[in-house]
């Protein structure tokens, strides 16, 4: 019988035999005064990530042959979860990490992460879920949906699938061929959205550089700040929307469109002006306005 060197121990202590299996580095060998990068890679399945006070990493899974293919490596303050052998099949695999992890993941399946990151990169074919990560997120996905909620500096990047994007403090920016794009309450420098056939819905933007392009879609602006600086909004088959924050600085505005109406508001010669917002379509129309709050 071929032994690991976690799962031996733990395989002595919990027994072979039993459906569900815990491999753990112990307590005394991650040291988490530095941050704890974590890398997880495999074939299928899902992975869901949870955080603890302890200083250990445990890998949990029950399914029907009582085993778990993984070795858990530790080098400094890099761990490295790895297949113990080369074909396997698993539904779902829960990582236990100690709070302020830096984690790597990279699967052909699903993605679920809890508030405790300290940051966050994930490569996976399927849906992404990420939430209450500290510093800076990336996560990219061939086919499935992606949720962001409460995170620092983010990097989206999608072929197929909805993206929904929630609180953010830092700079965002998505891309994605196919899928609507939702994004609500954004505080950061600047927001770049593009998309090739998707509706882009931008609400409570406080950012001061804005870019959405959308090829074949709508896109819709809600928000506003008083560091805004520019604004560029481009769709060539589509309806372009801006509704501005009222009591701040009524930014100049530029339209181009070659088949479609304009309804912008007149302004007060009172009202300051500041940045500038680009519109430019083809066949859309471009509507812009004050908001009533």
């Amino acid at each position: 019988m071929k032994f690991f060197t976690w799962g031996t121990l733990l395989c002595l202590i919990f027994g072979c035999g039993v459906p569900e299996h815990v491999f753990a580095l112990s307590s005394s060998s991650v040291q988490t005064k530095k941050p704890l990068r974590l890398y997880f890679s495999r074939k299928s399945g899902s992975i869901t990530v949870r955080f603890h006070k302890q200083t250990s990493v445990f890998l949990k899974k029950t399914d029907e042959s009582g085993q778990v293919p993984y070795d858990i490596r530790k080098s400094g303050q890099r761990v490295d979860i790895v297949p113990s052998h080369r074909t396997f099949s698993i539904d779902a695999v829960t990582v236990w990490a100690p709070y302020g992890s830096r984690l790597f993941l990279k699967t052909l399946g699903k993605v679920k992460i809890f508030p405790g990151a300290r940051s966050v990169d994930v490569y996976a074919l399927d849906s992404i879920d990420v939430q209450g990560v500290s510093g800076g997120v990336k996560v990219q996905t061939v086919s499935g949906s992606i949720v962001l909620k409460q995170v620092g500096p983010a990097k989206v990047i999608s072929v197929a699938g909805d993206i929904e994007v929630r609180d953010v403090k830092g700079d965002l920016s998505v891309r994605t061929v196919s899928g609507d794009v939702t994004i609500e309450r954004v505080n950061g420098a600047s927001f770049r959205g593009k998309t090739v056939s998707g509706n882009l819905t931008l609400t409570q933007m406080q950012v001061s550089s804005v870019l959405a392009r959308s090829f074949s879609g709508n896109v819709q602006f809600t928000g506003g700040s008083a560091q805004f600086k520019k604004g560029s909004f481009q769709a060539y088959s589509g309806d372009l929307s801006v509704t501005w924050r009222r009591g701040l600085p009524v930014p100049h505005i530029k339209t181009s469109t070659s088949v479609g109406d304009v309804d912008i508001p007149t302004f007060s010669a009172k009202q300051q002006r500041q940045g500038q917002f680009v519109f430019r379509t083809q066949t859309g129309n471009i509507s812009w306005g004050i908001s009533k709050k």
